[in-house]
């Protein structure tokens, strides 16, 4: 919502940032874990801001 707000009130750029993917080991699980984490979230601003006709910009 943040995002998209920013977004609608002319910031070009947007950066969505989570910690933790300077993995040594366990690769697979921990880095799965990360990506369901932010999957889903992305998923819906890219779908939200394609609705909104904002993807074009």
């Amino acid at each position: 919502l943040l995002a998209r707000r920013l977004l609608e009130r002319g910031v070009r750029f947007v950066q969505a940032y989570t910690a933790g993917w300077d993995s040594h080991d366990y690769l697979a699980k921990s880095h799965g874990e990360r990506i369901r984490a932010v999957d889903r979230p992305i998923a819906a601003l890219l779908k939200d801001l394609k609705q909104r006709g904002m993807l074009e910009d």
